[in-house]
This record gives C-alpha cells, structure tokens and sequence, in this order.
C-alpha cells in the first residue's frame, strides 16, 4: 500500500507540473470570447459552429487555433497520467478489509479508462475543428465533441466519487492521517457533486475541478507525513 501511495503522490507531482506547463501554453489573442472561464472548456462544450468560432475568435483565430493544437500535443501526457493516478487511488481499496472493497477499485479502473477513451476521442474532435476553416465549421462537429466531452467529465466525476469513499472511510486511528483522509474524501465528494451539476451547467465544472485540485494537493499532503492513512483497520505511523 505504502508503495502504491507514493507512485500516487509522484503522479499528482507530475500532474500539477503539466497543468502548469499547459497554463502557460495558453497564450490566447485574441481572447476566447465564449462565456467559460476556461478557454479550453468552452471548445469542449461548444454546442454550436457560432460557440466555436467564438472561441477561436475568428475571423482572427489562427494563432488561437495554433495555442489549441499545442495544447493537444501536452493533453496526451496528461490523460496518461490523470487517468494513472485515478487507478492509483482506486486500487487502495482492494488492499483493505472489508467487503466491497475490489468492487471498488474495478468501478474506478472502469470509470478511469472510460475518461481516458472519451477525452481522446473528443482530443480528435477537438483537433478536427481546428483544422477546419471557418465557414466549413458545422453543428455537428461540435456535438461530436460536446457528447464526448460530457461523457469524460461523467466518468471522471464518477471515479472522484468513489474515491471520495474510500477516503471517508479510512480507518486509521491515526489522528492527523485520519483527519487528512476524511478532508480530502470531503473535497472529491464536493467535486464529484457539482461535477454531476456541471454536466447540465456547464459553469460548474471550473469550480469543481477547483475542489478536486484541492484534494489531490491533501491527498499529497497525507501521502507525505502518512502514507498509510487509508489502510483500514490499521494504525498508520507518520513518515520518518
């Protein structure tokens, strides 16, 4: 367990350095003008040609358009590893006692892989659309992209969801470790809610990617000083 613990600790490393590498790609001009905070999610949701060419800004969107494609290039690492570290957590669960425990962690394997087909795939969507020249853009390359896109963040939201149980459920009598995991358990079930809202308003999901952010950075904390938080049943000691 403790091994498994900080290969999830190393990937939320990784995860948190791509994020930042990805923020610092996206050097949009003009700014994207649909109404998402995130540029990226407002391509993703996209549900009409207009939306679209609104986030490209075009007529004077080539450089956005060129911003989008070098995103696509960071994506791929990033699905690999979110989707790792999504594994990483669930498979915690089939080390502990208790019934349901591999039930558990095959739902979150399940739900992981689910999330990394569907962003590829709304990946080669996206991709389409940048290689389209506006006046070819259509309504239905947007939809193929926004229902591949809502399914990913259907998948993704419902894996943060079990993992917040396994986290909740910690058992440590460990004050600290069972403090951190019930914390971070609470921040994936908060993101795991308003990701099930965001799939209807999609205004929701920035802010739920917020407070799943926020669990992975607890998470690393606990991994940190106790490694052995979630071991059910088992008293974990802090890290030396």
């Amino acid at each position: 367990m403790r091994a498994l613990m900080n290969v999830c600790g190393v990937l939320i490393v990784v995860l948190a350095a791509l994020a930042a590498r990805m923020a610092w790609t996206s050097d949009f001009d003009p700014e994207p003008s649909r109404g998402l905070k995130k540029p990226i999610l407002g391509l993703e949701l996209a549900a009409t040609a207009s939306e679209v060419r609104s986030v490209f800004r075009d007529p004077l969107g080539y450089r956005n358009r060129n911003v989008f494609r070098e995103l696509l290039e960071w994506d791929g690492p990033f699905i690999i590893c979110y989707a790792s570290l999504l594994v990483g957590l669930g498979l915690t669960a089939a080390f502990r006692r208790g019934i349901g425990g591999k039930g558990q962690a095959a739902l979150v394997i399940a739900l992981a892989i689910g999330a990394a087909r569907f962003d590829a795939r709304e990946n080669r969507g996206i991709l389409t659309l940048i290689e389209t020249r506006s006046h070819a853009l259509t309504d239905e390359m947007a939809q193929v992209v926004r229902s591949a896109s809502l399914a990913k963040w259907g998948c993704f939201f419902g894996a943060i969801g079990v993992i917040s149980a396994i986290f909740l459920t910690a058992g440590t009598t460990t004050r600290g470790g069972r403090n951190l995991a019930r914390s971070a358990g609470l921040l994936f079930l908060s993101a795991s809610g308003l990701g099930a809202i965001g799939l209807i308003w999609p205004t929701m999901l920035h802010r739920a990617l917020w407070l799943a952010s926020l669990g992975f950075l607890t998470t690393l904390v606990m991994i940190a000083v106790w490694p052995d938080a979630l071991e059910k049943g088992h008293e974990a000691r802090p890290a030396r």
